[in-house]
């Protein structure tokens, strides 16, 4: 049912914690089949950082890592004023570096970004080399196209496309907000690619209807321009992994206006986990919660994860369009194979072991001596033929202690 998912940014750019939810991404370790973790310099650092070396290693063994050189942004001019514009680009992790007694930038390759970010938790140069060393060897690196930078610009220049996306967000954001009788939006190109983003909405009152406070922007021309490139990069990704992709809440709307097919299958999976966890799950909070929270602690969640095997096949194993939790209590409740197989079918078990090693609490002292050692072994196959591995054996013994612990 769950397969694959990409996860690339589930934050705002400049969003307390940093562009990971990691709450959300052991979620997501524990219901998808393949996790794709795409990262790049913020989200790497934030990772090692947050995570410490030895459990950052050991989720880079429990995914698919895929180190972004480059990402995509937004070069802005004279923002916050009536000339402000905008063009798309592509950054790359740069180094700051002494040569002939000057500052100069350069591309940092990746072993060289992460035994820095390991030095630099670790403090100590022997222990971070080997730790980096090992996370290096679960990293892969994804070239993205510059011809989506191009792709980016026709977004830009569809004007219905950018009416809509805007539209959308207003109305997922700040739903108070009632959009102008003659709301207008336009972006006009100059000679060298800029774009100035014209348009009657007032920025300020979107903010208010959205509940953010005095002086902040809900949003503004840049966050929806760069919000459009972004969903180019993350369309761009999930094509190429073969997978659903998570995104922030600005990128996942303006992901819906272009392709709203495309999220649908990525709706109905979260919305069947979330449902899963509050009906199946119950208790204080959900496995995000807990890890967002800090009450757990990724390290402890992997231990939880090491014993998730049978319960991650069982959710592979349901048909894309059925319910996970009628499924679960379909399968909680079906008949072990004792209740379907009567007592008496149980030929090779003499009456004595069934009378006292079944029925009796304390058969070692009840039963007659000669059936001593038959009720003992009576015990034991039959506790192993109807007691068969069901999901709510991994809910009730792994995970709702630890969500709820």
């Amino acid at each position: 049912m769950f397969d694959a998912i990409a996860i690339r940014r589930t934050a705002p750019d400049g969003a307390p914690g940093g562009p990971l939810d990691l709450g959300r991404l052991a979620e997501a370790m524990l219901f998808y089949r393949k996790v794709r973790l795409a990262v790049t310099r913020h989200s790497l650092k934030q990772l090692i950082v947050s995570l410490g070396p030895d459990v950052a290693v050991e989720v880079a063994k429990n995914v698919d890592l895929i180190y972004l050189d480059r990402d995509f942004a937004l070069r802005t001019e004279d923002r916050g004023t009536h000339r402000e514009r905008h063009r798309p680009a592509t950054i790359a992790v740069m180094d700051s570096v002494q040569r002939a007694g000057e500052v100069v930038h350069l591309a940092q390759p990746l072993d060289s970004l992460v035994f820095d970010l390991f030095r630099e938790v670790t403090g100590a140069s022997g222990r971070g080399k080997r730790r980096a060393k090992q996370f290096l060897n679960q990293v892969k690196v994804h070239d993205f196209d510059p011809a989506l930078l191009g792709l980016a610009r026709q977004d830009w220049e569809d004007e219905a496309l950018v009416r809509q996306v805007l539209v959308d967000l207003v109305q997922e954001l700040a739903p108070a907000y009632s959009l102008p009788d003659d709301f207008k939006v336009s972006l006009v190109p100059s000679a060298d690619e800029h774009y100035q983003f014209e348009t009657n909405l007032d920025w300020a009152a979107v903010s208010r209807a959205g509940g953010v406070r005095e002086g902040d922007l809900l949003l503004d021309p840049a966050k929806v321009l760069l919000g459009m490139v972004e969903m180019r990069q993350d369309l761009a990704l999930g094509a190429s992994l073969g997978s659903s992709l998570t995104q922030d809440r600005i990128g996942e709307r303006i992901t819906r206006t272009k392709v709203k097919e495309l999220v649908a299958q990525l709706d109905g999976q979260q919305t069947k986990i979330d449902q899963f966890q509050e009906l199946v799950v119950k208790g204080v909070g959900d496995l995000r919660g807990a890890i967002k929270s800090g009450r757990r602690s990724f390290e402890e969640f992997l231990n939880v994860l090491q014993k998730a095997g049978r319960f991650r096949d069982w959710v592979d194993g349901q048909a894309p369009t059925s319910d996970l939790v009628d499924e679960y209590y379909a399968n909680a409740f079906k008949k072990s194979p004792l209740e379907r197989h009567p007592f008496k079918e149980l030929r090779w078990m003499i009456p004595t072991a069934v009378e006292y090693g079944l029925i009796a609490v304390h058969a070692e002292e009840t039963a007659p001596p000669a059936a001593l050692g038959m009720v003992a072994l009576d015990q034991l196959v039959v506790a192993r033929f109807s007691k068969g591995w069901r999901p709510a054996t991994f809910i009730n013994d792994e995970l709702v202690p630890f969500v709820n612990g």
